[in-house]
């Protein structure tokens, strides 16, 4: 096989090319300006000096207003921007565990692949023997040219199934190189294969889910962040103020330097108004977080049935199908070289026990894909 000389890349390599996925990157950046906006809203009011000249009275001013923030103000703020940094982790992490699946399906994806390739080189190699010994016996008139025809068939068709395999490999490798980031080469998922393991009660699944969905962190930050942001707008209600410090001096008019001292107060008008607009806010993060429990409720047990289906499908096809499969070509082949049966049978036989195989492949990619997503939805120290 051309796979022999390619590279071995186990799942634990697969999974730890999540860290490095676009979107992973993107959700760590966005946690580090969220943490920035911590400080931001730790900082003091930005003042403001003023120097100017008259031409009439003093010939220099000098003034500073310093602004300034009461009545929990600031604390608000902080508590606000802190819920902020919290969405953007959580955020993170629900990128960080759909880059996981990602990666997971990519790895299964690419050894069901593989499987079916061998599936598919071992079919093509049984029907090229065949169709080689039929045409040998034809020459020696010992068959007949409706068996040379349908073994030149099976031939013909096992090899197109094969290019078609390989074609498939090649684009499975393709797509997790991408994701490992290698800039060339072919990818192979090596001959291990984790064994499906029994999934467990679905309300462990359930419970795991309940306290470490990422859509469901991610939701119910989302709320703080929104609650927060109202106890703001509420604090913002009141009059902003400064402290307010000058002095006029090189006035004809008047001996000496001309002091200033006062407090400036600012209404805010339109405080009512993002207030209400951070209500409805707050709402509308509380439908989202309604909304995303029911959605893990009916996700997760979609996605524990499927694993459910996939896995007993698989052990079946695994343990009794192929097996019996197997067995049934070898007799009949041995039945056919004693001339106890026809071609037909041995055909049929050959082309049962390549669907087994084919079988086999996807209903383990079948469990991959249905067992990454039931990990995605609780990521809870599950591999």
């Amino acid at each position: 096989m051309t796979l022999l000389a390619a590279r071995v890349v186990t799942l634990d390599d697969a999974l730890a090319a999540a860290e490095s996925v676009p979107e992973v990157v993107v959700a760590r950046a966005m946690e580090g300006v969220a943490s920035a906006g911590i400080k931001s809203a730790q900082t003091p009011g930005e003042p403001k000096l003023l120097v100017a000249t008259r031409s009439v009275t003093a010939k220099e001013a000098l003034a500073v207003s310093i602004p300034f923030r009461w009545g929990g103000q600031k604390a608000a703020a902080v508590s606000q921007a802190e819920a902020e940094r919290d969405v953007a982790t959580r955020s993170r992490e629900a990128a960080t565990a759909m880059a996981r699946r990602v990666c997971r399906v990519a790895w299964y994806t690419l050894a069901a692949s593989e499987d079916r390739l061998r599936a598919a080189e071992a079919l093509a190699a049984r029907s090229e023997r065949n169709r080689r010994a039929i045409g040998d016996l034809l020459e020696l008139q010992r068959a007949s040219r409706l068996d040379a025809a349908r073994a030149t068939a099976e031939a013909a068709m096992a090899s197109a199934a094969r290019g078609g395999a390989e074609q498939a490999v090649i684009a499975a490798s393709a797509e997790l190189r991408a994701l490992l980031g290698f800039d060339e080469g072919r990818l192979t998922a090596g001959d291990a294969r984790p064994t499906p393991p029994p999934e467990g009660p679905q309300e462990a699944w359930r419970e795991r889910a309940r306290a470490s969905s990422p859509e469901l962190a991610v939701a119910e930050a989302e709320l703080r962040s929104a609650e927060a942001r109202v106890a703001l707008r509420a604090r913002e209600r009141r009059p902003t103020t400064s402290l307010e410090a000058g002095a006029d001096w090189n006035d004809p008019t008047q001996p000496g330097t001309d002091a200033l001292l006062g407090l400036g107060i600012t209404f805010p008008t339109r405080a009512r108004a993002a207030l209400d607009a951070a209500g409805a806010d707050r709402d509308a993060a509380r439908a989202r977080l309604d909304l995303a429990r029911r959605r893990v409720e009916a996700d997760l047990e979609s996605a524990w049935s499927a694993v459910a289906a996939a896995r007993e499908r698989f052990e079946v096809i695994d343990t009794t199908a192929r097996p019996a499969a197997a067995e049934a070509a070898e007799l009949t082949r041995i039945a056919y070289g004693e001339g106890l049966l026809d071609l037909f049978r041995l055909l049929d036989a050959e082309r049962a026990l390549a669907e087994a195989e084919r079988d086999r492949a996807d209903a383990y990619l079948d469990w991959g894909v249905a067992f990454a997503e039931l990990l995605r939805l609780a990521p809870q120290g599950q591999r």
